[in-house]
């Protein structure tokens, strides 16, 4: 099994920043080139981003935008997906948008240590049922 996530990095304000089309294309080519080293592939969708501004400044917009996108592309190239943004979205805000979160390090996209544990948690339980 081979597990991949991209997206935060593509999505933030920045030179690093790739538009949704290219971003959709080369996460077609990744598939393929994973798919070389086995047939058993995973995305990670890309987790939840605070509306208080970070740095470098990402949208949760943008975070659905790229995640739907990938969604579309996984289904058609057959990759399993492990909803990472849903689970941790749930866990951080009463709606789709939230300002800080007890999971989240305060104006970061990063997580905490309990954040990351749960992450893990719900990764290994769909990796080891499947």
């Amino acid at each position: 099994t081979i597990v991949f996530n991209f997206g935060m990095h593509d999505i933030s304000e920045t030179t690093e920043h790739v538009a949704l089309s290219r971003y959709v294309d080369n996460m077609r080519r990744v598939a393929a080139l994973l798919r070389r080293h086995t047939a058993d592939l995973v995305w990670v969708t890309t987790t939840p981003v605070p509306n208080k501004h970070s740095r470098p400044r990402r949208t949760q917009c943008d975070v659905l935008r790229y995640n739907d996108a990938m969604a579309k592309l996984v289904h058609e190239v057959n990759v399993t997906t492990v909803d990472m943004f849903s689970f941790m979205n749930t866990r951080c805000a009463a709606g789709l948008f939230y300002d800080s979160c007890a999971l989240q390090i305060p104006g970061d996209v990063h997580f905490t240590p309990q954040g990351y544990e749960q992450m893990a948690d719900v990764l290994g339980a769909q990796l080891f049922t499947r």
